[in-house]
Order: C-alpha cells, then structure tokens, then sequence
C-alpha cells in the first residue's frame, strides 16, 4: 500500500521582493540614518509581524550623497507593505518612486586585438556603411591641453586595475556597490560557481580611453573606480547596485571638489556608467526601475556637481525620444550625456546604437585601449 506523500506545511514567512525606494528628502547624513529607523517604524506599526517571526519589510540598505534632494532605500517588502507606499507617495514620507529590483543589460564585451605593448590594446570594429563620407578624421582631433587635471572621474563599471601603467598612480577603487548581487548570490538565485573574481578588462578599458597616461583624453584627471557588476560570471547589474553607485558617485564628487552654491560651481566630476539600453515599450516591466534611475540621475543633474555619462547601447538600434518604439533608456534620458561610437569615415559601427538620442560620437576604430595585465 503505498503512502501519500504529505504535504509541506506552509511557510509562516510572508513572500517579500527586493524594491528601491525614493524620497524626496534633503537632509544630513545623521538625519538619514535616523530616516530609516522612521521608514522601518512605519512599516512596523503598518503591518506587523506574526509572533515569532521577524519582521519581513526592513531597509537592506540606505543610499545618500551631501547635496542631493533625493535619497533612497534597497528593502526587503511584501506586496502590501508597497502598496502601502504607494499610497503614501508624496504624503508625509515623501516617497516619490517605489521600484522592483531588477537586473540591467551592461556594455558588451570589447572586440580586442593583441598589440606588440603587453600593456596595450587595439579596438577594432568593421561596422557596416550607413554613411559615404569621405575621411574625416582630421575632424576628430581633441585639444591636447584640455588634460582634465582638478577633475574626478567616477567609472560604475567593473573594479579597476589600480596598478595598469596606464592608470596608475591616478586611480583608486571605492567600495563596491554589489549589495544586491551579494544578497541574490546568499539567496541561491546566482549561483556562486560563476562569480571568479579579480578581472578587470571592461573597467579598466573603459577608464583608460578617458583618462589613460598615454591614449586618453583627459590624462590628469583622477579616476574612482566604484563596482557595480561582478568581475566574472554572466551576472548583469542590478537596478539597486546602480542607483547605490550613483550616490556613492556623487558623495566622491562632492569630497574631491568640496561644497559651493550652484551658481557658484565649475563642474569638475563625471560620472561614467557602463549600461546597455532598454525599451519600455518593448519591455514594459521595467518602467518602474527606469523611472526611478531617471529620479536619481535628474537630482544630480540640477546640483550642478557632475555630469553623468552613458554609453549608447550595443544593440544597433534607432534611438528617438521623440517615437515609444525607439526610446532606449537612460540613453534618451534628457539628464544624460549620451556617447555612440563610428569608424573613421562616420559609419555607425556593428554594436552601437544611433539615432538623436545621442549627443556624442566618437572614433571606435583602431583605438588603443588598457590591457588586463
């Protein structure tokens, strides 16, 4: 006679998700971190937790930056607590965006060809003719004098090869902002036989070809690195790691440039964000967590401390914030400076995206970037 399997009892635990949480609220950094203890309270007093079992909606962690009008919270809630939120918004917590937590499309591996300089790089990318001009390339020279020395570049990308000839001794790392991918590693939901750590390629490429000693533009410029995707592992970033970026970001800015009124600022910090492309009319759940980058990056924006960068996107598609269809966010986004990429004779190459959603192009052909040494 066989046994019917017995059924699990269920869980007491109530289902929460990972959300990011913003406010509009210019405080100091004690009064913030007595902002959380107000936040949790709320939700406590709320909803409360059943007789021995902790409570389920709390602050993972806080995200502020001096300056800033805006800080936020990555937390653990349950579907009522952020409706609860929700209808809070703009009330007494002044919540002005409440996000789900999700992963983002980074920058696309480099096509990279080995140079004689073990320290050296060449890209190369043969992208098609969507344009018949002749050369151009006198048109591409940069001033030289323009070396970005007093300028702090913040790269949110992979950790950096502080040590790389090419950066050293300009650039240092930050702490990392992976506390959501660490969270999702501690969950079981990234398996940790993919993470294998210490590669540097992509973030130090990247800052190399901005700030490099001997191929980049602004060559006395210091560079920060603040990691906000994984050395190894096919592991993409998450929304909370990249807003967390952000205003760790804007808090280095701040310190390196020290405080002054808007009106009284030369901008002298750049925020770099390594960050692939999103429709929302073709991916219409994340909307929410686009929205809510666009919050943060509209608050630096009109602080008047740093300019942030973005990278077109890989996919090759018509960028227009103009058309639904082809809004591709944060590229379109208006407080951003969006950078594509063409050969020497002004062809969009075979990854970037194009179109007026950008404001900047520049050479990708035979450009010599850092190597991973």
């Amino acid at each position: 006679m066989s046994r019917r399997p017995q059924s699990s009892a269920p869980s007491n635990h109530p289902a929460t998700k990972r959300y990011v949480v913003l406010r509009k609220l210019e405080v100091t950094r004690a009064q913030f971190t007595a902002s959380i203890h107000q936040v949790e309270l709320y939700l406590a007093e709320s909803h409360p937790a059943v007789q021995g079992i902790s409570a389920p909606n709390r602050v993972l962690k806080g995200m502020w930056s001096s300056e800033m009008t805006i800080c936020g919270y990555i937390m653990k809630l349950t579907s009522e607590a952020v409706n609860t939120l929700r209808n809070r918004l703009s009330t007494s917590l002044s919540i002005v965006k409440i996000a789900e937590d999700r992963s983002m499309p980074f920058a696309s591996s480099l096509v990279i060809e080995q140079t004689q300089s073990l320290a050296l790089s060449a890209i190369s990318y043969d992208g098609p003719m969507l344009a018949s001009n002749e050369d151009n390339a006198s048109f591409y020279k940069y001033d030289r004098e323009a070396m970005g020395e007093g300028v702090l570049i913040v790269f949110l990308d992979t950790r950096l090869d502080v040590d790389h000839p090419e950066l050293y001794p300009r650039a240092t790392n930050g702490p990392p902002c992976l506390y959501g991918y660490i969270q999702d590693i501690q969950n079981g939901h990234i398996k940790a036989s993919t993470v294998q750590s210490e590669y540097y390629e992509h973030g130090t490429a990247a800052a190399s070809l901005a700030a490099g000693r001997t191929t980049g533009t602004a060559r006395k410029a210091r560079i920060l690195g603040i990691q906000i995707v994984p050395d190894k592992g096919n592991v993409k970033p998450l929304l909370s790691d990249i807003i967390d970026g952000m205003f760790e970001a804007h808090s280095a800015i701040i310190e390196h440039n020290g405080s002054r009124p808007p009106d009284q600022k030369v901008m002298k910090g750049i925020i770099s964000v390594s960050i692939g492309s999103i429709c929302v009319d073709q991916e219409p759940d994340y909307k929410d967590a686009l929205e809510a980058l666009d919050v943060v990056m509209e608050d630096i924006y009109y602080r008047k401390n740093a300019l942030v960068i973005v990278s077109a996107g890989n996919k090759q598609e018509y960028m227009d914030v103009s058309k639904p269809k082809t809004t591709f966010m944060p590229q379109c986004s208006r407080f951003t400076l969006t950078v594509g990429s063409v050969d020497k004779k002004d062809n969009y190459d075979r990854l970037s995206n194009y179109g007026p959603g950008m404001q900047q192009l520049i050479w990708d052909e035979d450009v010599l970037i850092a190597d991973w040494l």
